[in-house]
């Protein structure tokens, strides 16, 4: 996926790079407790609440979570801090199970490289130990910071290169820049690049924005690449 961006005329990187690879459904705020219960449950069945708070969910209608908006229980979407309440947490922290597992993009270490102008790194391929097509996610702590590093998906000394890849803006906003033409994208936004000659790169538009990125070569039996080993030892962990 992502790669440094390379001389167009050698076909030779110019610098160190790094590839950049649910979009969470919110769900309307729950309505007022006076209405018959049948249509205070959200999309996953939780309960919806009063209380001082707002509206709040209860998981299983026996823990309240006083506070926390539906939507938060109810997709597991962060909260300000960037955190997952507690009854979320439990949802999207359970084991891995025989062929599947649920987990979160918040809930994943980040790869920061304070002394390098990279992109903060989710290594989601990795953590889920998925081997058919590669997947990363990458945040912005800052309006204007990098957020998919200035790349092409041509092929360099020690990749095929050729792959297809899609950007989904999971949170937040980025301005998106390929070929030259700059395109602003709001979360639910897919950006989707077929041609590996197109040079691509992003930045954050609102602090906190989050970007899910995926990509594969067309017909090719994937490989990961050997470039997330050499990041995962390079970058602070957090």
């Amino acid at each position: 996926m992502l790669r440094p961006m390379r001389d167009q005329t050698t076909g030779r990187s110019e610098t160190t790079g790094i590839t950049r690879g649910s979009r969470h459904k919110v769900v309307r705020e729950s309505r007022s407790s006076s209405r018959p219960e049948s249509e205070r449950l959200n999309s996953r069945g939780t309960e919806c609440c009063s209380s001082s708070g707002g509206s709040v969910c209860r998981l299983g209608r026996d823990e309240c979570v006083r506070g926390v908006p539906c939507e938060v229980i109810a997709t597991g979407a962060p909260r300000a801090t960037g955190r997952l309440c507690a009854a979320a947490r439990a949802v999207y922290s359970r084991p891995m199970q025989p062929g599947y597992r649920v987990t979160h993009l918040d809930e994943i270490d980040t790869v920061r490289f304070p002394d390098d102008p990279l992109p903060d790194w989710k290594p989601l391929r990795r953590e889920l130990g998925i081997t058919a097509f590669g997947t990363n996610a990458y945040v912005a702590e800052q309006v204007g910071d990098l957020l998919i590093e200035r790349h092409d998906e041509l092929a360099g000394d020690d990749d095929p290169g050729g792959s297809e890849e899609i950007y989904v803006v999971v949170r937040g906003a980025a301005r998106f820049t390929v070929d030259g033409t700059s395109l602003d994208v709001s979360h639910g936004g897919v950006v989707a690049v077929l041609d590996p000659a197109l040079v691509r790169e992003a930045v954050a538009l609102e602090a906190g924005t989050l970007v899910l990125a995926v990509g594969a070569r067309p017909g090719v039996a994937f490989t990961p690449s050997t470039w997330e080993e050499k990041f995962l030892a390079r970058g602070a962990h957090s």
